[in-house]
């Protein structure tokens, strides 16, 4: 067994793929190393289009690579193909889900698959701004239009002509700039702050919420016309706890990347502990991908000293992470 693992690891192929015996032992062993290494695998079956096939997969990988979307549940490969339908248009998006489920890293993607990629790609954290301050940031402002404002100000609408911008938390924006976001979504022209001419801007808009718009809706506090705006191009992001299968994925990609406090180390895919990933699968928690690192940060900080014989004992895979220099 160990000759054909250190034979995938040699040869590293894009695709194995599986002639016979699927529910052989020896045959999942295979697939389960494969996948370790972000290798595909393929069964094949009667009547199977292999080359078209292949081709799928190898795009969808591509796809991944190019996004940073880690994940072979059916939740992200169904996501991806939305993403990879709706970037070549200009429609807006409204990208639904909890906090930390990845909406920003979504809306990158649509970008940078679209044809603005070479275009700006402005993000906005509604949630982070004031009211005071928010219709500045978005449309700018005209010198002399409120107190301190010395000079003229271009807002991120503009900043993104041509691109895209990133309209996050968009439901916690207050009524008033509910308004003037409408008319742009209408009309493509806003006014600058104190300005008197409308500026024109050709922009995608991709709004991003952890909240239920429609819940806000029924309750009054978000403009029904400007949700129907929104919602042209709908997206939901599914939380970790509906694709558990992808843990171990995003367990290896933090660990690529130093997320668990080990910096510039690199790990293999089938160093990590089957044990611990097979816990972290079963363990019920409001899973989402941006949390994980800072949790393991927070485990590894908070127990300085060194396993125990007895913690070994009785979890020795669980200490058995070897990450190669």
């Amino acid at each position: 067994m160990d000759d054909w693992r250190e034979e995938l690891r040699r040869a590293k192929p894009d695709i194995v793929i599986l002639t016979g015996g699927a529910h052989e032992p020896r045959t999942q062993a295979l697939a389960r190393a494969a996948r370790d290494q972000e290798t595909g695998v393929l069964p094949l079956a009667p009547g199977m289009d292999v080359v078209a096939e292949v081709e799928r997969i190898q795009r969808r990988r591509e796809l991944q690579r190019e996004t940073g979307i880690a994940g072979e549940s059916a939740p992200i490969q169904e996501l991806l193909v939305r993403i990879e339908q709706m970037a070549p248009v200009s429609s807006t998006v409204l990208v639904q889900g909890e906090s930390g489920t990845g909406k920003e890293l979504v809306a990158k993607a649509i970008h940078d698959l679209s044809l603005r990629r070479g275009k700006p790609f402005i993000a906005v954290n509604c949630a982070a701004l004031p009211e005071s301050l928010l219709e500045s940031e978005l449309f700018g402002h005209e010198k002399g239009a409120f107190t301190g404002a010395a000079e003229r100000r271009l807002g991120r609408f503009e900043l993104a002509d041509g691109g895209t911008i990133f309209l996050d938390e968009i439901g916690e924006i207050p009524a008033s700039v509910q308004v003037k976001l409408l008319r742009v979504l209408e009309s493509r022209q806003f006014f600058r702050v104190g300005g008197i001419a409308p500026i024109k801007v050709d922009v995608r808009v991709v709004a991003a919420t952890n909240r239920s718009l429609r819940d806000a809706v029924g309750m009054g506090q978000f403009r029904d016309d400007l949700y129907y705006r929104l919602n042209v191009i709908p997206i939901h992001m599914p939380p970790l706890r509906e694709r558990r299968e992808d843990i171990p994925l995003l367990v290896y990609a933090f660990m690529a990347i130093g997320a668990f406090g080990v910096v510039g180390a690199v790990a293999r895919r089938g160093d990590a502990p089957s044990r611990a990933t097979s816990r972290s699968i079963a363990r019920r928690r409001p899973g989402h991908r941006s949390r994980r690192p800072r949790r393991c940060r927070g485990r590894r900080s908070s127990r300085r000293r060194r396993p125990t014989a007895a913690r070994r004992a009785a979890c020795p895979q669980a200490c058995a992470i070897h990450l190669p220099t």
